[in-house]
């Protein structure tokens, strides 16, 4: 990973992108690109549009993904712990999310944050907890979508939730209202989180009559549940409004009216501490991308998160359903490792025992040469042995013969040619020269041998210390000096 985070948000009616990188002070939006859904077509079909429309613009390539859920299929539910360990938590909040949720629990993927600081109506020791519930078969539907665009988030995020955490990083106070194609989500902000979530339906768009009460009622409801489950009034501070509609103008309208105070848009490219710079360019849409910059913005901050790619849906889960390749694998490794240990082991058992074999012949040789020696037969002994035999026979003690007689002699005649009438009668050899004695036919036949008889890679250098002819015999009696090579 190079710093860099994708932001994708699949929301109601588009699909968007942000790339946001390491600016200054800060991140730096990079690039962005969105497409709308048509009637009755899937995400899935516009979102490899959207990433190739966002790679010709910049490579997202290596960059972190973060993704948001739809909210509308999500179950917000706020409820008191007596404890504050989230490890805790994590064992038994399905237990108190049952009786809450109408569906089994054993069908959900339930993921919570814990609020700071803690309000409930009766003021108990303990912690306030928001917590959210998925149907499992939605997530998985949600991962491969994104795995069949080539993508593989971090984390994957609800998205009125994500945008109203990254909101409390800079705002004490306020109410956030996303609403997009007849669908609202409404968020409490408060105290450093996201105090309350509640999604429904506001049916016509807000610049129609019908849509304008059911947006005004859909609010009252949430403030008046909020005030209800912790007994604190919100508060509406600030109150934000954001989302693709085109009537969005509308939906300020009817937010400021119905509570009575001043609405402004959403603009967290504008308005993020985490973001330097600002929008990229005009063509930035805050009610558009917001929402698709806010999951990234969230991974950057580091703060506890709502997230569904966590335990059974965590990227280190997905590879163990491929744990019995894995297990056919090792077990084949395994399998070669006690093979290739076993014939190391025979390997060193059989070096062993030629050991031994060695050592036992070469004791029987030293007690059968040395049968007075009481000495133990080891190779030291057997030196000094032999030594000590080379002394009393005249020989140097330290004589080591590398070059034998029969070598000498192997050579003589295999580099005289087998035309020259040669006879040797005698060979001395010391430590480091030889004497060769003979007689030949001619002064000729002396020469060329001395020269032979230095292209050996025995031999040395040649001298002729003798070379007469006699008169008896008619032949040339010679001798030659030759240095033995070390």
């Amino acid at each position: 990973m190079d710093g860099r985070v994708l932001g994708i948000d699949i929301g109601n009616t588009t699909v968007c992108a942000v790339l946001v990188g390491p600016g200054e002070s800060g991140l730096r939006i990079e690039a962005h690109a969105h497409a709308a859904m048509g009637k009755d077509v899937s995400p899935w079909q516009v979102l490899p549009g959207v990433l190739d429309a966002l790679g010709h613009r910049a490579d997202w390539s290596g960059a972190a993904c973060v993704a948001t859920f739809p909210d509308r299929q999500v179950s917000y539910r706020r409820i008191h712990m007596p404890f504050a360990d989230p490890r805790k938590i994590e064992k038994v909040i399905a237990y108190e999310l049952e009786p809450l949720l109408p569906f089994a629990p054993a069908d959900l993927f339930i993921d919570f944050v814990v609020l700071f600081p803690a309000v409930s109506q009766e003021n108990e020791a303990g912690v306030e907890v928001l917590a959210a519930a998925v149907h499992k078969e939605k997530v998985k539907e949600w991962i491969d979508g994104f795995a069949g665009a080539g993508l593989q988030p971090e984390m994957i995020v609800p998205r009125g939730w994500a945008a109203a955490a990254v909101l409390s990083a800079d705002i004490e106070e306020a109410l956030l209202v996303e609403t997009t194609g007849g669908y609202v989500t409404t968020a409490v902000v408060g105290g450093g989180d996201a105090q309350w979530i509640r999604f429904f339906s506001a049916g016509p768009p807000p610049d129609q009559e019908a849509g304008r009460s059911a947006l005004r009622d859909g609010l009252r409801q949430t403030l008046l549940a909020y005030e209800y489950e912790t007994g604190v009034a919100a508060g509406l501070k600030n109150v934000f409004v954001t989302g693709a509609d085109s009537r969005a103008g509308e939906a300020v309208k009817t937010v400021a009216d119905c509570l009575g105070i001043d609405a402004r848009p959403f603009n967290m490219a504008d308005g993020s501490s985490l973001v330097t710079g600002g929008r990229p360019d005009h063509t930035w849409e805050p009610g558009l991308l917001d929402m698709a910059l806010c999951p990234a913005l969230l991974k950057k901050s580091r703060k506890p998160c709502i997230n569904f790619r966590k335990g059974e849906f965590s990227l280190a889960a997905r590879w163990l359903q491929y744990r019995y390749l894995f297990g056919g694998t090792a077990a084949l490794a395994a399998l070669v490792l006690v093979l290739g240990l076993m014939g190391f082991f025979y390997d060193l058992y059989s070096l062993n025992r030629s050991i031994a074999t060695v050592d036992a012949r070469r004791q029987a040789i030293f007690r059968e040469c040395f049968p007075e020696s009481a000495a133990a037969p080891s190779a030291e002994m057997m030196r000094y042995e032999i030594d000590r035999l080379r002394e009393s026979s005249g020989l140097p003690a330290g004589l080591d013969r590398t070059v034998y007689q029969v070598d000498i002699l192997n050579d003589i005649s295999r580099l005289v040619p087998q035309e020259t009438d040669v006879v040797i009668t005698r060979l001395d050899a010391g430590l480091n020269d030889v004497s060769v004695t003979g007689n030949t036919d001619a002064f000729q036949s002396v020469d060329t041998m001395k020269n032979r008889l230095e292209e050996s890679d025995l031999f040395g250098t040649v001298v002729i210390s003798s070379a007469t002819m006699d008169k008896a015999d008619k032949r040339v009696h010679f001798k030659l000096q030759v240095e033995l090579k070390s």
